[in-house]
């Protein structure tokens, strides 16, 4: 077996009016090599997320390398929310949550809440995911801030080579749906 993680980094495009799906890309990334590229679609603002991410890397070549899946957050295409010990738990994986601000559970679960006013759909435990996410144990590490199912020391090492992997996942997914990638994530 080559030498190095493999991490499999999944970030979605833009969410678009009108539409009832956003794609969902993953990059399957080890020691800044791009092994592979991997796709589907979620609901917006749906309840699906973890379950396709589930069915992606089960069903890809990949799904007895990846030792890590990287994540923006804990929300995909707006408020679908990634049950994480559930995605861990059936891919037999780590799981980091990495973005460039603090991650603020407050704020999403207020969304959720605004959102619930619009529709009944499954607040209730998407709050619970949520509220079971915020107890993972935040860190720093440079300019990002990581969650993870791993312990600190265990994170640190794969924190940078995560990010450039969700990066580049964001931007694929960027690129695929409006036609021009953004960088910004």
């Amino acid at each position: 077996m080559k030498e190095g993680v493999r991490i499999a980094a999944f970030a979605c495009g833009p969410i678009r009016k009108g539409r009832a799906k956003s794609l969902i890309v993953g990059v399957v990334y080890r020691k800044g090599i791009v092994e592979g590229i991997l796709s589907g679609t979620v609901e917006e603002d749906g309840t699906d997320s973890t379950r396709k991410m589930i069915a992606i890397l089960t069903h890809s070549r990949f799904r007895d390398q990846v030792r890590i899946i990287a994540l923006n957050g804990v929300a995909l295409a707006g408020l679908n929310i990634v049950d994480v010990n559930a995605l861990s738990k059936a891919t037999k994986t780590e799981i980091i949550l990495i973005t460039k601000r603090r991650q603020n559970h407050v704020e999403l679960i207020k969304a959720l809440k605004s959102h619930q006013a619009r529709t009944t759909e499954h607040t209730s435990e998407r709050i619970g995911l949520v509220k079971e996410q915020a107890k993972l144990k935040q860190i720093k590490i440079k300019n990002l801030f990581v969650r993870s199912t791993m312990t600190e020391s265990e994170t640190r090492p794969h924190a940078e080579e995560s990010y450039a992997a969700i990066r580049l996942a964001h931007m694929i997914a960027s690129g695929i749906s409006t036609g021009e990638s953004k960088t910004r994530i």
